[in-house]
């Protein structure tokens, strides 16, 4: 029995992988992955902190107006959103779909951060903002070197988490026919006729991704925040 399996196994690793040079299906999917994560979990920290400040310093109606954005873009459903940004929105774009795909997370990924970040900003100590602007910092070098470093570091336990939400929401990218590791897989599965090892694959290659990605996070937890008069 034991040896009937190994054999299967033997059987499939081969031709799921070395046959054909299947493998180089999985480098090419994994390579998009970590691309379209990463891009865009970058892109959307940098709208995060730009619809955090309007939040916090806009006025009655902007502040308003963000929230509701915010809230549209974490209710609506990751596929929804790619439906929409490729069928209607740049439609008449001659767009890569990488591209879409990569707007597309970051504007998911920003709404949920800036709501952490909005959080952890409002509950930093006023009078460290205080100290900051004595020292001659003026309203937006305060928010960028001494508040905001905070508000990251409080928040930076659910902003690794949103990192592996954004790489899980990647998965579905096949759809816009983006050779991500779930399309790899699928490709290959269809020439076996069995997904079994493919599927091994991407697994342990998202479990391995993710756990990288906290274990690199957790040396930000280690650092201390940015003073006023580290600034200075």
């Amino acid at each position: 029995m034991m040896s009937e399996f190994l054999s299967y196994m033997q059987k499939m690793i081969y031709t799921s992988l070395i046959f054909e040079n299947r493998y180089q299906f999985l480098l090419e999917g994994l390579g998009m992955t970590l691309l379209i994560t990463v891009l865009a979990f970058l892109l959307g920290t940098t709208v995060a902190v730009i619809l955090c400040y309007g939040k916090i310093r806009g006025n009655r109606p902007l502040k308003k107006c963000l929230s509701m954005m915010t809230q549209f873009f974490i209710r609506i459903p990751s596929l929804v959103l790619l439906m929409v940004f490729s069928y209607v929105i740049f439609a008449d774009v001659p767009m890569s779909a990488v591209v879409i795909a990569v707007i597309v997370f970051a504007l998911k990924a920003s709404s949920s951060l800036c709501d952490l970040f909005y959080t952890a900003i409002i509950t930093v100590d006023p009078g460290e903002g205080e100290a900051a602007r004595s020292l001659g910092l003026n309203r937006v070098q305060t928010f960028l070197h001494v508040i905001f470093p905070q508000a990251v570091k409080a928040t930076l336990p659910l902003y690794k988490n949103q990192f592996i939400a954004t790489l899980q929401e990647t998965s579905i990218v096949g759809f816009l026919a983006i050779q991500d590791l779930t399309r790899a897989s699928n490709i290959i599965a269809s020439r076996t006729l069995d997904p079994l090892i493919s599927l091994i694959i991407i697994t342990v290659s998202y479990f391995l991704i993710g756990w990288l990605a906290s274990f690199l996070f957790s040396f930000f937890e280690k650092e201390k925040h940015i003073t006023p008069e580290e600034v200075r």
